[in-house]
């Protein structure tokens, strides 16, 4: 275990504000707007966890001041209700709205709304979650098969690849969770003494993520590293395990919060996985309003940066 340290805390938290972006073409599509008129984007976010989808959300509000345009933002009663977002995407296209930001799920209801919102002049911005090819849309997000595959690696290196490995995800059917963990299974499948006891879900959650961290050690008592692939495993753990010992010997997470990063400070965690999901919001609108404004290509990739962060990457405080 490694001391806590107030002065890392606020180093990695400095990291957050980090941003970055490539990017991946792959068709031209023209479309031309009435400048004259205020753009307007409706976001339909899962839920507010004050943490991931809220850094998420502060982008797209950001976006919308810096490009000049009326940004919505809405969020479905419960977490992740599916059919209430499916929902509120048909409002908007009764509302004619000019572009809709959503996360991309893998639900035949949720995204045949998305195919007609498109046909009818919506553009359509997925963020954080890609889906397979149904319809032109944007995605602004991390390559998570690529994030998967450096998870491995961070597990390979801290267990000398050997050992079992617990995976605690947020819920199934989800294109991003399942390409991270195909990710973690390529990096470690030259490794035979590094296996997979279990994937649990704790359908995003913090009452869960409790939950399902006793039951796994409970349960598979030789499991001895945990990865938590979706943010709401660090944001639930960092603060509890910053005060009592964990139960795994490794932990390595997803996204920087300030909850996550204490988890990090007091040793708890041994890395985590960072994305940029403030920059993710904030490109989505600037490529809506810069292709209303200009036409140019809709139907394309961008893909935002990830980082591995572990506290030796943090600089000791210099003496005075």
């Amino acid at each position: 275990m490694k001391k806590r340290s107030g002065f890392r805390l606020a180093v990695i938290l400095l990291i957050l504000l980090a941003i970055g972006m490539s990017g991946a073409c792959l068709l031209q599509k023209q479309h031309k707007t009435d400048v004259s008129e205020r753009v307007r984007i409706t976001a339909i976010l899962p839920h507010n966890d004050y943490g991931y989808w809220t850094i998420v959300r502060d982008g797209i509000v950001e976006g919308g001041l810096e490009y000049d345009v009326d940004v919505k933002v809405v969020l479905p009663r419960m977490n992740y209700d599916v059919p209430q977002m499916t929902e509120l995407i048909r409002q908007e296209i009764a509302a004619k709205t000019d572009a809709i930001i959503v996360q991309g799920i893998d639900n035949e209801d949720y995204l045949e709304a998305l195919q007609k919102a498109e046909s009818q002049g919506i553009l359509i911005a997925l963020i954080d979650t890609d889906v397979e090819e149904r319809f032109p849309h944007l995605y602004v997000g991390t390559d998570n098969y690529a994030a998967g595959i450096r998870i491995g690696e961070a597990v390979v290196q801290a267990t000398g690849g050997c050992g079992t490995i617990a995976i605690l995800s947020g819920a199934e059917n989800y294109p991003n969770l399942e390409e991270r963990c195909a990710g973690i299974r390529e990096a470690i499948k030259e490794y035979p003494e590094l296996t997979i006891a279990c994937t649990e879900y704790n359908q995003y959650d913090s009452l869960r993520v409790i939950e399902k961290y006793y039951t796994i050690a409970r349960e598979y008592p030789k499991a001895d590293t945990l990865v938590c692939i979706e943010g709401t495993g660090g944001l639930t753990l960092g603060p509890r395990l910053s005060e009592e010992t964990p139960l795994f010997e490794h932990i390595v997470v997803f996204d920087m919060t300030e909850e996550s990063a204490q988890g990090l400070c007091s040793g708890a965690f041994d890395g985590i996985m960072t994305q940029q999901q403030k920059e993710m919001g904030r490109i989505a609108v600037r490529e809506i309003h810069d292709y209303l404004e200009n036409g140019g290509e809709w139907n394309r990739k961008i893909l935002t940066d990830t980082e591995w962060i572990t506290i030796e990457d943090l600089e000791e405080q210099p003496d005075e």
